[in-house]
């Protein structure tokens, strides 16, 4: 499953950064988050929502349209064995819905409209069984993922 996550963040467009100076890790691994990435250029960690549910969030440091990022997922096919199904967006956040039938698992891929700080790109992927169809739940997806990264941001 780890893979699958992995592969979705890769997938996001990894393009010019820079090292992610404002980032508090120290905060993050305090508050027993598990670290997946920390290269020069981005940063990830996980941690559990819930009993059936993770969210993993990715601090991308570069010089990068979020609007264009979202149509980038529309567009392309990410990783075989999982299914686009939707989009949506809120006046904080794109969000994609996909689905891996062989888990039973949905993604919610989460990329932030707006940067609390300039060139880091808050991008986010709750991994649960729970389908959220209504805007209601896909807006608090959303605000949950932006909330979680933010919070780690100096």
């Amino acid at each position: 499953m780890k893979k699958i996550i992995l592969g979705l963040f890769l997938m996001l467009g990894l393009i010019s950064f820079a090292a992610p100076s404002h980032i508090n890790t120290a905060k993050v691994k305090q508050d027993g988050n598990i670290v997946m990435l920390d290269d020069s250029y981005i940063f990830s960690f996980e941690r559990p929502v819930g009993q059936s549910s993770e969210l993993s969030v990715t601090y991308h440091i570069g010089n990068k349209d979020p609007k264009i990022l979202s149509e980038k997922i529309k567009n392309e096919h990410l990783v075989d064995g999982i299914d686009y199904v939707d989009s949506g967006e809120s006046e904080v956040g794109y969000v994609h819905k996909l689905y891996a039938p062989q888990e039973d698992l949905y993604f919610y891929i989460v990329i932030a409209k707006r940067q609390k700080i300039k060139n880091y790109i808050i991008t986010a992927i709750l991994q649960t069984p729970e389908e959220y169809s209504s805007k209601s739940d896909l807006k608090a997806v959303i605000d949950l993922a932006i909330e979680e990264g933010e919070k780690y941001l100096k």
